[in-house]
């Protein structure tokens, strides 16, 4: 009947578009057949409830699983996710999307080894996903292996053709990386890359001001952390490099005010350091 071409449809659009959990598709369900009985409303309540009936409907729908563990995990079930995205891979052991999943869940789990067991596999069956090499690269950046998370923000930079929001977030990252290792001109080289593809991202401006910070061009690290507080006045670790900023160019009466604003917002050192050098004038 109608609910068999709902879940046909249904089928058709995960297919498709399995990772934006077709949101605006259900609505669109929704709408279409809003004068269904009060019953076959409520089983289209929410995601969760959606992809059960999909389930119940077609045992054997691997993405139905992967949807509802993805529905899951966003409402913080974490157990309930992984095991739809076992299920789901009983039902496909090689689909990618599955294991990338499984990878980010294990990954918030901490379970670095099995994550990145997964994000391997993932690699191994579609060695063109760039999301997966961004991943797998932050993981190696987190480990401190950086030069492995160099390799694949590379990596994902070659792809072709290329998501200017994939390219840019790999450049993004693996300048950080380069930062990390002191290649200081060519994550320079990196930052100013992503930022011509997406010139309005605070967490890059402030990155590149980091570079200019380690290169001692402080005038060019304070322009940097200015523009990343345009974009996000709630970056607290930009009002402390300002600070720091202020203190190698000898303007204590400045960096203190910098250092004092770090300190309302969430930051690493801001607290530290501003009693450290402003103790006496904030008296």
């Amino acid at each position: 009947g109608v609910a068999f071409l709902i879940g046909e449809w249904y089928l058709l659009l995960v297919k498709k578009f399995p990772e934006k959990m077709v949101i605006s598709a259900t609505c669109l369900i929704l709408l279409m057949y809003g004068f269904f009985t009060l019953r076959q409303t409520k089983i289209w309540q929410g995601d969760i409830t959606l992809f059960t009936q999909v389930i119940e409907t077609y045992p054997d729908s691997y993405l139905g699983y992967l949807n509802r563990g993805i529905a899951k995990s966003q409402k913080n079930d974490y157990q309930g996710a992984m095991n739809d995205f076992n299920k789901s891979l009983e039902k496909n052991p090689k689909y990618y999307k599955t294991l990338f999943n499984r990878a980010l869940l294990l990954e918030k789990l901490n379970n670095m080894e099995d994550a990145l067991k997964d994000y391997n596999e993932v690699l191994l069956i579609s060695p063109d996903y760039g999301n997966a090499y961004i991943a797998r690269g932050a993981l190696y950046h987190k480990a401190n292996r950086f030069y492995e998370a160099i390799q694949d923000f590379s990596s994902a930079v070659d792809i072709k053709p290329a998501s200017p929001f994939l390219t840019s977030v790999a450049l993004l990252n693996r300048g950080q990386s380069r930062l990390a290792i002191k290649d200081l001109d060519s994550a320079l080289t990196d930052f100013n890359s992503s930022l011509n593809i997406i010139p309005d991202n605070p967490e890059a401006w402030y990155l590149r001001g980091l570079c200019y910070f380690s290169k001692n061009e402080f005038i060019k690290a304070k322009e940097d952390f200015i523009t990343a507080l345009k974009i996000d006045p709630k970056n607290g670790n930009a009002y402390y490099s300002l600070g720091m900023c202020e203190i190698s160019l000898n303007n204590l009466s400045a960096a203190c005010e910098y250092l004092r604003q770090s300190t309302f917002l969430p930051t690493m050192y801001g607290n530290r350091m501003y009693l450290f050098h402003c103790s006496d004038t904030a008296t």
